[in-house]
C-alpha cells in the first residue's frame, strides 16, 4: 500500500492533483479544500494516501494531514459509503464540521454533500456516533459550548486546522477561548492557548 507521496504538485484539476515524485506523476484524488492549499510554486508537499483497489480500477486518494486521512477511512467503514462519497463529504464539510454534524445527528448538513442522500447520512450518523469523539473533535468537552455559537465554533476550529493544528487541538483551544461574538475573536483567543 502507498502510505504517502512526497513530491511537487505538477498540476491540479477539478477533483485531483498530479504529484511529481522523482519524474513519475501520481494522480491523487483530493478534497477541494486540500487542492486549494497545495503550493503554487515548486515546493515539495507530502500527501497522505489511501489506495483503493477494485478489479476494474486503482485510485489513489490523498490528504494533507493524517487526521483527514483517518476521517476518510472512518467514512469508508460505513456500509454503502465508497471513496467518491467519502471524498464528496470531505469536500463539503471540514472534518470538525463533520464531527459536530455526526455528534448532533445533523443529517441535513451531511446530506448537503453532492451524491449523499438522507438515508446514507443517517447511516453515517448511526455508525460513527460512538467513534467520532476519538481524535476528530472532542465532542463531549465542547458540547456545553456548542448550542449558542455552533457556527462560530466550527468556523474557528476549521480556521485553526487550516493553520496546521490538529482537530482535537483546535477544538480544545476554541472551547477554552470562551464565548465570543465573532470567529476572529475565537481564533485570537484560541491562539493564546495554542502558543
Amino acid at each position: 500500500m502507498i502510505a504517502y507521496v512526497k513530491g511537487i504538485p505538477a498540476y491540479t484539476r477539478a477533483d485531483y492533483a498530479v504529484i511529481d515524485v522523482g519524474g513519475v506523476g501520481y494522480k491523487v484524488f483530493m478534497p477541494l479544500s486540500h487542492l486549494g492549499r497545495l503550493p503554487r510554486e515548486e515546493k515539495v508537499v507530502t500527501v497522505y494516501t489511501y489506495l483503493h483497489v477494485r478489479e476494474d480500477i486503482q485510485a489513489l486518494y490523498g490528504f494533507l494531514s493524517t487526521e483527514d486521512l483517518d476521517i476518510f477511512e472512518l467514512l469508508l467503514a460505513v456500509s454503502g459509503v465508497g471513496p467518491k462519497a467519502a471524498l464528496s463529504i470531505l469536500s463539503t464539510l471540514e472534518p470538525s464540521k463533520l464531527a459536530l454534524a455526526v455528534s448532533q445527528s445533523d443529517v441535513k448538513a451531511i446530506s448537503s454533500a453532492p451524491g449523499i442522500g438522507k438515508k446514507t447520512a443517517e447511516r453515517i450518523v448511526l455508525e460513527l456516533k460512538n467513534k467520532i469523539g476519538s481524535g476528530l473533535v472532542d465532542v463531549s468537552d465542547s458540547a456545553d459550548y456548542l448550542p449558542g455559537n455552533a457556527d462560530l465554533f466550527t468556523d474557528a476550529v476549521s480556521a485553526l486546522m487550516g493553520l496546521g493544528y490538529t482537530a482535537s487541538e483546535a477544538s480544545e483551544a476554541a472551547r477554552k477561548a470562551g464565548d465570543a461574538d465573532s470567529v476572529e475573536e475565537i481564533i485570537k483567543n484560541s491562539l493564546k492557548y495554542l502558543m
